[in-house]
């Protein structure tokens, strides 16, 4: 009886565990209005993000979950006083520069752009992306630059950061926050 009543269980589990359904991740995004555009974060798992001003100028840092694995920062920042309509190389010298500078501010300044720079297009941007690896609070950690143009030649810059090895990871949620990307008319 014990027999019977233990291979019972054993098929019930069985028969769960075939028949569960697997937990299923919402894309719902956290849509959020800044100077002249919009940016969407996950809501699932749920986002951290805030806003700083630096010199005027509204930045968007959003933060994955506490114990989210591997854990991210990015960093949006839209420069709407900066216009270029140029030629496709004139694009990719102000992209190749402001990423000098952004590796500059992370005192990486000695890393060749050349190496992993390349052409990217998202929803309402066109632009370039850089990827390096850097120290950041004193750990390694993969690092990715992307310097786009929407249509009216406006540039936004967008950073993002994980630890080291584990920006493929990350790679989803990033394509879905650069594709969320939108922008306000009259700016």
């Amino acid at each position: 009886m014990r027999k019977l009543l233990i291979y019972l269980v054993l098929q019930l589990s069985i028969i769960y565990q075939v028949n569960a359904a697997l937990p299923n991740q919402s894309r719902e995004m956290q849509v959020i209005s800044l100077q002249g555009y919009k940016v969407a974060v996950d809501n699932d798992p749920l986002w951290s993000w805030k806003i700083k001003y630096d010199n005027n100028i509204p930045v968007f840092i959003a933060h994955t979950p506490e114990f989210y694995y591997p854990s991210a920062t990015v960093n949006v920042r839209y420069h709407n006083n900066v216009v270029i309509n140029g030629t496709p190389s004139e694009i990719k010298a102000l992209a190749r520069s402001a990423i000098k500078q952004a590796l500059k501010y992370y005192e990486l300044e000695k890393t060749e752009v050349s190496e992993s720079f390349k052409q990217v297009k998202f929803k309402q941007l066109d632009g370039y992306e850089f990827n390096t690896v850097g120290i950041i609070e004193d750990q390694p950690h993969d690092i990715k630059i992307v310097i786009a143009k929407n249509e009216h030649g406006k540039i936004l810059s967008f950073l993002a950061y994980t630890r080291k090895d584990k920006m493929n990871h990350i790679q989803p949620a990033i394509t879905r926050i650069l594709n969320g990307v939108s922008f306000l008319r009259k700016f």
